[in-house]
């Protein structure tokens, strides 16, 4: 993928850097670095100048600006919401940017997409925005520019604006880009955080995986199996986790789904091989980012992909995150 000459396109590798993070957003700018320590599914980011762009010629510019207003009422809110869903949708793409992203998914080989959000202002030290812009999975390439769409418009969703208002964060400075991904099937995804989010425990890795998609365990649906890691030794200090009820995967048309699953036995578990595996990326990546760190994995074959890391951001160690 040749992304040299093109004007909104970029390649998710390691030619990107923080320096990037008003053009690529930090979750991006993140999984760059990721690259240079372990596995990251295939990509490209669409830059925050296309989403510019598109704001720009839509004319959503005064009804963002009203939406912003914090003394606005409730009701003015959502009918800005709404008004900026709607021009955002309709807007004309920028000259050359849908030529950048078919030349982009041609260079994939793959035929289903995440499409997922990139903001300057998300997976920082103080703010992650987690859950707060879209994310859309296993996508058709058919549907990979509407998707993209729903995440610029995403940056001002209701969820996006209470989580800025609770944070103080100015979504007028913000910018977003979207990354377009290879979607991965794994047989098992989760979270490693590189230090204890709840005990604080000095030492310890707490990685919680689900079998499926990690969407079951990021958005709460699934319960996880949770290990307590010695990260010195990758030493299994403690394991706890109840039988899986629900997965979530991908099906055939597009989209996910959650499937309940019969009774018995089906526990997520990770293999003692990939408990050390992930252990060692695990410790290059808060070596890497001079902090504690939320990283996102699947597990696909004999692989651990890297999906997105960012700070753990509870303002002490001890408390829930």
């Amino acid at each position: 993928m040749n992304t040299a000459k093109m004007q909104f396109v970029r390649r998710v590798d390691a030619s990107l850097s923080a320096e990037d993070i008003p053009l690529a957003g930090g979750k991006a700018a993140n999984l760059s670095a990721l690259s240079e320590i372990g596995r990251v599914p295939q990509g490209f980011v669409v830059l925050s100048t296309a989403f510019r762009r598109v704001v720009a010629n839509s004319g959503a510019p005064s009804a963002i600006a009203t939406l912003l207003v914090s003394s606005a009422g409730r009701a003015t809110q959502e009918a800005a919401i709404a008004r900026v869903t709607d021009l955002i949708e309709r807007s004309a793409l920028p000259d050359g940017l849908f030529g950048e992203i078919e030349a982009s998914l041609d260079e994939m080989s793959v035929d289903r997409f995440a499409v997922r959000s990139s903001a300057n202002v998300e997976d920082t030290a103080t703010n992650s925005f987690a859950g707060a812009f879209r994310s859309c999975l296993n996508v058709p390439r058919s549907e990979v520019i509407s998707s993209i769409r729903q995440c610029w418009i995403s940056l001002y969703s209701r969820r996006s604006l209470n989580y800025a208002a609770s944070r103080a964060v100015d979504l007028a400075r913000a910018e977003l880009a979207v990354i377009v991904q290879a979607m991965l099937s794994p047989e098992s995804a989760g979270v490693c955080f590189t230090a204890d989010p709840v005990a604080g425990t000095p030492g310890i890795y707490v990685v919680e995986v689900v079998m499926g998609l990690g969407e079951g365990l990021v958005s709460g649906r699934v319960t996880p199996h949770t290990y307590w890691i010695d990260s010195a030794t990758s030493r299994i200090v403690r394991e706890h986790g109840p039988e899986q009820e629900t997965l979530v995967h991908n099906q055939p048309v597009g989209g996910i789904r959650e499937v309940h699953l019969k009774p018995g036995g089906s526990r997520a578990f990770l293999r003692e091989e990939q408990v050390r595996d992930l252990v060692a990326v695990a410790t290059r990546i808060e070596r890497r980012f001079g902090s504690p760190q939320d990283i996102e994995f699947a597990v696909v074959g004999e692989s651990i992909y890297l999906l997105q890391t960012r700070p753990i951001t509870n303002g002490t160690l001890g408390s829930p995150n």
